[in-house]
């Protein structure tokens, strides 16, 4: 998903400043359909994983409605827009709600049947219930222009959809490793074709940076190394 890796980098490589920390979901066809507040960085130290500490407000029509002035000027505040399909829209939704769930320390209600009020649009449920919407933190309401919309958002810290280089481990490169490591040289394969033998029937080519990616040719290495860069040694 594109987008939600766009949103992964923006994160990650930028200054998290002024109008950078709002990020406006727009579906194609309805418009912006949520809006992500962005805080900063936390480190959660159980797992040594950063996370992104944000707030999201879905875009019920009873909100744009009640907030149209504010919305408008918080539009103009230049955030960033994370355009998507439907299909893509209603996996940004999955994803926020498994992550406000994932984080929350608030209960639900007991009445609490995971829908907002407001309506649907296309059958989309745009995110999280209420029952954490408005525990906000002084971080949210120092910034004026976001102050109106705190009885509405909900806190949601955004998890890591890749490995962090240097602190998680790829799953499944060691025991790649491990299992070719019990194999012949006849049974290892290309790492990119899967041949277990080069064009001219010689023994696989090794990559010279972990010694443990194999390949037939360098063709094969070249277009292997998008995939294989994060997990080389070298």
């Amino acid at each position: 998903m594109e987008e939600l890796e766009r949103f992964a980098r923006l994160c990650s490589y930028r200054e998290i400043e002024g109008a950078q920390r709002l990020f406006f979901l727009d579906m194609e066809g309805s418009g912006v359909m949520s809006i992500i507040f962005v805080i900063g960085f936390r480190l959660q130290q159980y797992d040594n994983t950063v996370v992104v500490d944000a707030f999201v407000l879905p875009l019920v029509p009873e909100l744009v409605e009640r907030f149209r002035r504010e919305l408008d000027i918080l539009r103009r505040a230049k955030g960033l827009d994370l355009r998507c399909t439907v299909n893509e829209y209603k996996l940004w939704t999955g994803y926020i709600r498994a992550s406000v769930e994932r984080s929350r320390t608030w209960t639900h209600r007991s009445n609490c049947d995971g829908k907002l009020q407001g309506g649907l649009i296309d059958d989309i449920q745009p995110s999280p219930c209420r029952c954490g919407a408005g525990k906000v933190s002084g971080e949210f309401t120092s910034v004026a222009l976001w102050k109106p919309f705190a009885p509405f958002v909900t806190c949601c810290l955004f998890t890591p959809v890749f490995p962090v280089q240097g602190i998680a481990k790829v799953v499944g490169a060691d025991l790649l490793a491990q299992t070719n490591a019990t194999k012949t040289d006849h049974e290892m394969a290309c790492w990119m074709c899967k041949s277990t033998r080069t064009r001219i029937g010689t023994k696989l080519l090794s990559c010279k940076g972990c010694s443990k990616a194999m390949y037939c040719s360098k063709e094969c290495q070249k277009k292997d190394w998008k995939n294989h860069k994060s997990i080389c040694q070298s």
